[in-house]
């Protein structure tokens, strides 16, 4: 049996596409993460909750960088077999 729907609105297709955007986002992230997001109202307050927590400034990216650099500089690989 095929079943007819009716026709949508423009404003039902994009609260459903924002609500998808939504959906997506959060489910990328972490359990502990979620019941701070989850209360938010679409994805583009989601994104940019997201940036701040996690995206941290140019100052700080350039810190980790800098940061991981000297860890990778000081790692080395022991020839030894067996250690």
């Amino acid at each position: 049996m095929i079943k007819v729907l009716p026709p949508k609105t423009a404003e039902e297709v994009m609260a459903r596409e924002r609500e998808r955007k939504a959906t997506t986002l959060l489910m990328a992230l972490p359990e502990d993460h979620l019941a701070k997001l989850h209360k938010m109202a679409n994805a583009k307050e989601i994104w940019k909750a997201i940036k701040s927590r996690f995206g941290g400034n140019d100052e700080s990216k350039e810190m980790h960088k800098y940061l991981l650099k000297q860890q990778f500089d000081g790692f080395s690989v022991s020839t030894s077999k067996g250690a």
